[in-house]
């Protein structure tokens, strides 16, 4: 291949948005490897998830499934910033961002059995509806004084936080204390949410500065905040 004919297909990939089946074109890429596990113990470790469907998409496009062991490998950018959702039968799915600058790009995707979801949102009196989503924002604080909140421009129905002790409430603030700082939307609308984010002590900003995220019903998308002192 002449290096004007690889250009000319290089150019078409980059218009039909086809990164991944031409990656030698342009900058060097990095892979971008997970592994689907099923947390039904919530302790961040299980059993693999194999045959889980896997769906990649902002500056890379990429469908599959898990192999035996659970895990996938994405070819991408160095600099690729993209949403990767998991989805697998009996479980409800994961979306979360990764930007790959600076990070580790090997990660673990735990996604949580549906009987677990419906039990735990039991406990408070809600009933999990399969056709709408749930958005956890994902406080990371440096302050242990609690207090953050973060208002969900979208339709739900009910918003939980964590106890000191680790029980689940309904509450639209973090509490003092505790580790797990973050707050979950629950049956919210499917489509694209806004997300505005706070602290008494802190400013917040969400990951990626993204000021929309989207909802898929049956999937929990995670939304990340970094906290620091003003």
């Amino acid at each position: 291949m002449t290096k004007d004919s690889k250009g000319a297909i290089c150019r078409a990939a980059s218009s039909l948005g086809l990164l991944l089946a031409f990656a030698g074109c342009g900058d060097a890429t990095v892979q971008l490897e997970g592994r689907a596990f099923s947390d039904a113990s919530g302790s961040g470790v299980g059993d693999a998830l194999a045959g889980a469907t896997v769906d990649v998409s902002g500056d890379a496009r990429f469908a599959g499934v898990t192999d035996d062991e659970g895990a996938f490998s994405v070819e991408v950018a160095p600099s690729a910033r993209v949403l990767v959702q998991l989805e697998a039968t009996g479980h409800v799915g994961l979306l979360e961002a990764e930007a790959l600058e600076g990070i580790d790009r090997e990660r673990d995707y735990g996604l949580t059995p549906e009987v677990n979801v419906d039990a735990l949102l039991g406990s408070v009196d809600l009933v999990r509806d399969p056709t709408k989503g749930i958005v956890v924002v994902d406080f990371e604080t440096s302050s242990v004084a609690g207090g953050e909140t973060a208002a969900l421009l979208g339709d739900f129905e009910a918003v939980l936080t964590r106890t000191e002790d680790g029980a689940f409430v309904r509450g639209d603030r973090v509490g003092p204390g505790g580790e797990d700082t973050f707050l979950s939307f629950i049956n919210v609308e499917p489509g694209e949410v806004r997300v505005e984010a706070s602290s008494p002590t802190e400013t917040c900003e969400v990951e990626r500065g993204d000021a929309s995220w989207p909802v898929r019903a049956n999937v929990v998308t995670t939304i990340r905040v970094a906290c620091r002192p003003e």
